[in-house]
């Protein structure tokens, strides 16, 4: 391994929503150089995968443990 350069340009996978800026991430956002879109994009296969195994019933599988009462803000 050798030390990140500010000055180079790294190939990166990520989901559009990222490279937005979506969820305040703007380390990502307008620095693409070059973009590539493959098939269709994350929210349109969700929306595909739901529509095809509506309705759904999922399972409590014990990986979430819920600390106290309090909700988050």
């Amino acid at each position: 391994m050798e030390p990140v350069r500010p000055e180079a340009v790294y190939p990166l996978a990520s989901c559009g929503y990222l490279l937005k800026g979506g969820d305040g991430y703007t380390v990502l956002k307008d620095k693409a150089k070059r973009v590539y879109a493959f098939g269709k994009p994350i929210s349109d296969a969700l929306i595909d995968y739901f529509s095809t195994h509506s309705p759904m019933s999922p399972k409590a599988e014990g990986r979430i443990v819920r600390l106290g009462n309090a909700l988050a803000q």
